[in-house]
């Protein structure tokens, strides 16, 4: 309703360019007039004054030279006033031309400023309109296009944990001479676990599944279960302390993946960054309606160039943290490392 009232009180330019040439016409008309009458007083006067006589054709004759000089003085004060009138729209009119040059070049950082209430203000607010339109729809094509190489690099992060699980018990079940059939079989439901892990990582870097939250009915249970998977991967190379005494019993919605995936990037930091065979300590615990995760770990003294930097992995603790109203907490202070973890929990 407020668009077409701007229409409506909007001046037509041509209306305008009528006002500027009347007025410009209306003023030479009168200037060449006013020019006209007092060039012949002078010129009689003149005459007079030196008692001059002219004839018939002679009186014609200067008569149509002062006409003609005055008219052609006329025409060059209605050019004058006219191109004066005007030419602030024609210099408007060239900063539209520029903003649709540099529309087409994809300069999107420049701005027409509005003037005057006509189709030459309409036409500058439209190109500045298309301008940040397009401006707005490529940084909102950038920030998709971050959040999504973002994403792909965390979950590619966080695929490998799971692989190189995989590969661990494959590889210790090969070579161990034998295995009875008790631990075959528990080392393939933990393969099958994780390749199911990798599975919904992967649906979800291919947008082929939806995140599924799902209610915790057994909270606590589920957290020792995956901090008992948590010591199984470390406790080789690891002597692995686990404390949930602190840990009540809780019911909550979330995403089992998405924990899954905290937990695995907790064991993978360990196995990159601790130090081998000394204390790796896991304390689990409920406060204040928060589920709290406590990792310490002693640095390890050399870290291999070809080890990756974990901060990958952090980032994305921290994200899923982030995503249930938590944080996290990172200290390193005398060759230990702690990483506090809070999730708010509750249905």
């Amino acid at each position: 309703m407020i668009k077409e009232n701007k229409k409506i009180e909007r001046r037509k330019l041509s209306e305008e360019i009528i006002q500027f040439i009347l007025i410009s016409l209306m003023i030479g008309i009168f200037v060449s007039a006013v020019l006209y009458t007092t060039s012949m007083s002078i010129a009689n006067v003149y005459l007079d004054n030196h008692n001059i006589r002219l004839e018939e054709m002679q009186e014609v004759v200067l008569s149509d030279w002062v006409r003609t000089i005055c008219f052609v003085a006329g025409i060059v004060i209605f050019i004058s006033l006219f191109l004066f009138c005007f030419g602030e729209k024609i210099l408007y009119l060239i900063s539209i031309i520029h903003g649709v040059e540099a529309l087409q070049k994809n300069e999107m950082n420049f701005v027409i400023a509005l003037e005057g209430n006509d189709e030459l203000t309409e036409l500058a607010q439209s190109i500045n309109y298309l301008s940040k339109s397009q401006r707005e729809l490529k940084e909102q094509e950038d920030r998709i296009r971050e959040e999504r190489e973002n994403l792909i690099r965390s979950l590619s992060h966080d695929i490998r944990t799971p692989l190189t699980s995989i590969l661990a018990y494959s590889e210790y079940i090969k070579d161990k001479e034998e295995v009875s059939q008790e631990e075959i079989k528990s080392y393939i439901q933990l393969m099958q676990s994780k390749a199911e892990q990798i599975k919904m990582l992967t649906d979800q870097l291919l947008n082929t599944k939806n995140e599924e939250y799902e209610v915790l009915e057994n909270g606590k249970l589920f957290i020792e279960q995956m901090a008992m998977e948590w010591k199984s991967l470390l406790e080789d190379q690891f002597e692995c302390r686990m404390d949930y005494e602190q840990c009540d019993d809780f019911r909550t919605l979330c995403s089992a993946q998405e924990l899954y995936r905290i937990f695995d990037n907790l064991s993978s930091n360990i196995e990159k960054y601790a130090q081998p065979q000394e204390v790796v300590e896991l304390k689990i615990k409920t406060e204040d309606g928060k589920l709290v995760i406590i990792q310490r770990n002693h640095v390890r003294t050399t870290i291999s160039a070809a080890v990756e930097s974990h901060n990958i992995g952090l980032k994305n603790v921290k994200q899923i943290a982030e995503k249930y109203g938590g944080e996290i907490e990172v200290t390193c202070a005398q060759g230990m490392f702690e990483i506090q973890i809070s999730i708010l929990i509750g249905v």
